[in-house]
């Protein structure tokens, strides 16, 4: 009896450990058979498929450190080509994930909710891009935060949304930094390339969740059953 009591008293303290991951995005595969790394210099991946067993919406992979299209600045003596956020967003190995207005993260059906602690957030062609970031459980809004992301460097964002079972990326606005022109200093830029509200994603801390640490409520149940146990052993010798 006084062992049952010890061992429940245990089970509510002691939690389970989680699953947990930095997902960065290397080597990703983002078919049945291709993998980013096998792709040709500057090849931006297909949507992610059940990368590290989730579903992704709207998001694909790039190793924007190498890619050739990059935006074409007129100068005096001719043109130029210039770093964007994008091939400044990688903050480990070469690969990012990316989002075009809209992209989410969500569990696969019959799979655990998860805990979204932080990732790297990068501007892709706008300065302060406008995100807005929404963490949902069965349909209904839990979590939601509003940030300015800016293209120069990653900002590392912590959220901490727990338990959730999507977690969703708006980016909308910012001030467009490539457009059109003939002059110096302007850009050529065919067909508004350059010009989406896109965001770039590098080492995302996410995690399976787990029961939460106990309540100092549970601690005391604990702390009464050590003692009922020790005091029935007392009275038995």
């Amino acid at each position: 009896m006084y062992r049952s009591v010890l061992v429940s008293c245990l089970f509510l303290v002691v939690p389970l450990a989680g699953h947990a991951a930095i997902l960065d995005f290397e080597g990703t595969t983002t078919g049945v058979i291709r993998t980013l790394d096998s792709a040709p210099a500057g090849a931006a991946g297909p949507s992610l498929v059940n990368y590290a067993g989730y579903d992704w919406l709207g998001m694909s992979v790039s190793r924007p450190g190498i890619v050739t299209n990059r935006p074409t600045q007129i100068t005096a003596s001719g043109t130029q080509q210039v770093d964007a956020g994008f091939h400044r967003a990688a903050t480990s190995g070469d690969t990012i994930a990316f989002a075009t207005g809209f992209g989410s993260i969500k569990a696969r059906p019959g799979e655990d909710n998860f805990d979204f602690f932080s990732t790297y957030l990068t501007a892709g062609w706008r300065d302060n891009l406008a995100v807005t970031v929404t963490g949902r459980r069965d349909g209904i809004t839990i979590y939601t935060r509003s940030l300015v992301i800016g293209d120069d460097a990653p900002t590392l964002v912590d959220l901490d949304f727990i338990d959730i079972d999507e977690i969703q990326f708006l980016a909308s606005g910012g001030d467009f930094l490539y457009a059109n022109g003939t002059g110096v200093g302007d850009f050529i830029n065919p067909s508004g390339a350059f010009s989406s509200a896109a965001l770039a994603f590098d080492d995302m801390n996410i995690a399976t969740h787990v029961a939460s640490v106990p309540e100092p409520g549970t601690l005391v149940l604990f702390g009464a059953g050590l003692l009922a146990l020790f005091a029935g052993r007392g009275r038995i010798a």
